[in-house]
């Protein structure tokens, strides 16, 4: 097997405090990358349905929200009741 790092979008911070703190994320398997804020606005309910979720789906979880925020994106490997893998 191939270890694949967790691509990791961060949006508000400098690009020197992402450099400071790239080689310890990556350490974590993280792949820190600038991304954009998309201004705070909350959606109106889910983004999909839990339902459709399947070995392969696509997923992405926010991490931390408001003038900075972080989200990572990974793909479904295995799914046991309400636990994702």
């Amino acid at each position: 097997m191939l270890d694949v790092s967790t691509p990791l979008s961060v949006a508000g911070f400098t690009r020197g405090t992402l450099e400071h703190f790239s080689q310890q994320l990556e350490s974590l398997g993280l792949s820190p990358r600038q991304g954009q804020s998309g201004g705070g606005l909350n959606p109106r309910g889910p983004l999909g349905a839990k339902s459709n979720l399947q070995p392969g789906s696509m997923i992405s979880v926010q991490l931390m929200s408001g003038d900075m925020s972080v989200g990572a994106d990974g793909t479904v490997t295995h799914i046991d009741g309400n636990r994702i893998s």
